[in-house]
């Protein structure tokens, strides 16, 4: 490959990616040149060091993955939930957390472009495809204060806040008519907010997505506000996003668990040891189908984004079994069949993370983190 056709890109300029228009690559193959290239390289670093995916998410700026769901007419890719659902799937093979991070960011994307209303939405969504902005969330409770003073969160996990560049957040905002107050939903830059971190979060798994936790204000006047409130927000797109593309991202990591205990079955029944591997075959066979059956249930929810009775893989029990298949060497955290990363990376990867920026099934707030 030439230098007049590759482009360094992940932040340390030792990756190599085709300079090609990206344009002319479907989203997949999009994804599986960073996945394979780049997240894949970095993905033991990124879980060691417990730190941001910044070569992989580089890599997706390139690429212009980041603005794949923005609508069309305003300069994104126009991707549908089932297209996203893939990419973060090929994303999981080969990094989780990298996964993750897209995973959030586009359900945001979703969330902005069904609910916000005006040409102040349209712009910042023809920005994030213009100039790949990353999004996060944060809907924990903030405090009821005043009106015309700021709504502050406190003690909430706000996942790779520091890397984001805007943040969709729940804000507070009074109800004139009956004197109370409704569940806000407001669109932030991070430089229009005070981003303060209370304490260090050291992550079992998704290390990469950071698990600190800050305390979060936001002006009265800043950033842009929803009509819709965040229920309705939560309960129509937030959930069903979130579980779908967790879901996706899980199916990946049990690909790479399944492919690799595959490769162990067949390395030792090369051995000569076939009748001794046949019970593990037919146990990856089972983890295969059932794998499978997740997957097509997924992109049947996808098709009718919205309903969030998702039944995803349940990508632990799918890792510790090819980590049975494989024995002493899958019960490692390195070599050719070690499944330790996967294994962490798989625990309560839908559940925690959706709990984590705040959201609970029927679009309730989470105060466990």
């Amino acid at each position: 490959m030439g230098n007049a056709e590759v482009q360094c890109v992940g932040g340390k300029g030792e990756i190599l990616v085709p300079q090609s228009n990206s344009s002319a690559r479907s989203l997949a193959e999009r994804g599986e040149l960073i996945g394979s290239v780049i997240a894949g390289r970095w993905a033991s670093d990124v879980d060691g060091e417990g730190r941001f995916p910044r070569e992989a998410v580089d890599g997706l700026c390139h690429q212009g993955v980041l603005g794949s769901a923005v609508p069309v007419h305003l300069g994104g890719g126009g991707a549908s939930m089932s297209e996203i659902c893939e990419l973060v799937r090929i994303l999981g093979r080969h990094c989780a957390s990298t996964a993750m991070v897209l995973a959030i960011h586009q359900a945001m994307v979703f969330a902005i472009s069904r609910h916000g209303s005006g040409g102040r939405f349209d712009r910042v969504l023809c920005e994030i495809a213009d100039d790949q902005l990353l999004v996060t969330g944060c809907f924990r409770q903030p405090a009821r204060l005043g009106e015309g003073s700021s709504s502050t969160t406190a003690g909430a996990t706000v996942l790779f806040g520091e890397e984001a560049d805007v943040v969709l957040t729940r804000v507070g905002v009074a109800d004139g008519a009956g004197g109370g107050h409704e569940d806000g939903l407001a669109l932030v830059r991070t430089d229009e907010i005070a981003l303060r971190q209370e304490s260090y979060g050291d992550g079992l798994g998704l290390r990469g997505l950071g698990w600190n936790t800050y305390s979060l204000e936001v002006p009265d006047h800043a950033g842009d506000r929803f009509c819709d409130r965040f229920g309705r927000v939560a309960a129509m797109t937030l959930e069903p996003a979130l579980r779908l593309l967790s879901g996706a991202a899980g199916v990946g990591i049990a690909d790479t668990a399944l492919d690799t205990a595959g490769r162990f079955v067949v390395d030792h029944g090369s051995l000569g040891f076939v009748d001794d591997w046949s019970e593990h075959a037919l146990e990856l066979a089972q983890s295969e189908g059932a794998r499978d059956a997740a997957w097509d249930c997924i992109l049947g929810h996808a098709r009718n984004f919205g309903d969030c009775a998702v039944a995803g893989i349940d990508s632990g029990s799918t890792v510790a079994s090819a980590m049975g298949i494989c024995g002493p060497a899958g019960y490692r955290e390195t070599g050719e069949f070690g499944l330790g990363r996967q294994l962490r990376d798989s625990l309560g990867i839908r559940e925690m993370v959706v709990a984590a920026i705040g959201i609970e099934r029927g679009g309730r707030i989470s105060d466990r983190f």
